[in-house]
């Protein structure tokens, strides 16, 4: 579903695993913790209740989404909101130290996070985490695992991707995605290993023919699973981050993706969500077409009143020019027939008296 603005908020929806938010909202949401910092804030752990409510209430103010998938949405800010959280809060203090801060952290809240940090309890848990993030997991000599991802998700990256190739990824693609450099190296050596692995064993997949001429089907995505297999702690597969369970929605454990229970109600959620979608799209245009009904009708109407007006304006100047020209020839009939008047001193009674005298 393409991501749109409603009402000037943002319609968003959450990875099948309750990990990212499509589109991203890791920048707004890193905006909002900037709004409000507490003391207590060492870690998203720590947070207050009641701050982590003020998070989420100033997240619901610009966001929108289903409302059928509003507990993983919920879910899915609490990864999220905790992830970038202690993100944030790391990169401060790399990049400031205990003497200079960022402009949107309180001096009272800075000096005592830095009381936190100074403390031997912070640099213990701080020295086994860097240790963590630098073994070794695919043998001596492959170093920490590495990506070229950024800020962007799996799932944004692979957008992208499919965009620019024109057609569905193979979680391969995804993964030379993620960890091939634009020179054409990969980000770390066992990158590159999975990556020769995987493309000797579709030469060689491409090889076994049988009887039939057609070249055969390569299932790029089963062999890519056989290389890097199912990270047995973790119960995920390398390279693909969230995506994983989009290509591997049976191979990942609970914790990490949903069940295939999970899938299918999501499934019948985004089905459901699409017929509602449609069937408003169907009462709105029955809406329009009956209202464009309804005003060509009051047009004709208007139309047919008009030309009865004109029609009694017409009727009217013809009365009155008749009644015009009957009134002109009454006043001339009357000038015609109507008697003289004579001069009194004129009369023959008086003519014949002066007569006599």
């Amino acid at each position: 579903m393409p991501s749109m603005q409603t009402n000037d908020k943002i319609f968003i929806q959450p990875t099948l695993d309750n990990k990212q938010f499509i589109p991203s909202a890791s920048c707004r949401i890193g905006k909002i913790f900037k709004e409000k910092l507490v003391e207590e804030g060492i870690e998203w752990s720590k947070v207050p209740s009641n701050m982590k409510e003020y998070y989420w209430e100033e997240f619901e103010k610009k966001h929108k989404w289903n409302l059928a998938l509003s507990i993983s949405v919920k879910d899915t800010w609490k990864h999220v909101a905790s992830v970038r959280y202690n993100d944030k809060l790391g990169k401060w203090r790399k990049k400031y130290g205990k003497d200079a801060k960022s402009n949107s952290v309180p001096q009272e809240v800075w000096n005592k996070w830095w009381e936190y940090w100074n403390s031997e309890e912070f640099k213990a848990l701080s020295q086994k985490a860097s240790q963590n993030r630098r073994s070794k997991k695919a043998g001596e000599g492959s170093g920490p695992s590495k990506h070229i991802g950024g800020s962007k998700t799996t799932i944004q990256h692979s957008i992208d991707l499919e965009a620019e190739l024109g057609h569905p990824l193979t979680p391969f693609e995804v993964f030379k995605r993620m960890h091939k450099r634009k020179d054409g190296s990969f980000v770390d050596k066992r990158s590159n290993d999975i990556n020769e692995a995987v493309e000797n064993m579709v030469v060689i997949a491409s090889q076994l023919t049988d009887e039939s001429t057609e070249a055969p089907k390569i299932d790029v995505a089963h062999i890519y699973l056989q290389v890097v297999r199912v990270e047995p702690k973790k119960q995920r597969v390398y390279g693909l981050g969230t995506h994983a369970s989009t290509f591997y929605p049976d191979s990942v454990s609970s914790s990490s993706s949903p069940s295939s229970h999970y899938n299918t109600l999501f499934d019948e959620r985004l089905r459901e969500e699409l017929q509602e979608i449609q069937e408003n799209f169907h009462r709105k245009n029955e809406e329009i077409q009956q209202q464009n009904e309804e005003l060509q009708k009051q047009i004709e109407d208007m139309k047919k009143r008009e030309e009865e007006r004109l029609k009694r304006e017409d009727e009217m100047q013809h009365q009155i020019l008749q009644m015009e020209q009957i009134m002109c020839k009454l006043a001339q009939t009357s000038c015609i027939y109507q008697p003289s008047v004579e001069d009194p001193s004129k009369s023959p009674e008086m003519t014949t008296h002066t007569d006599s005298e």
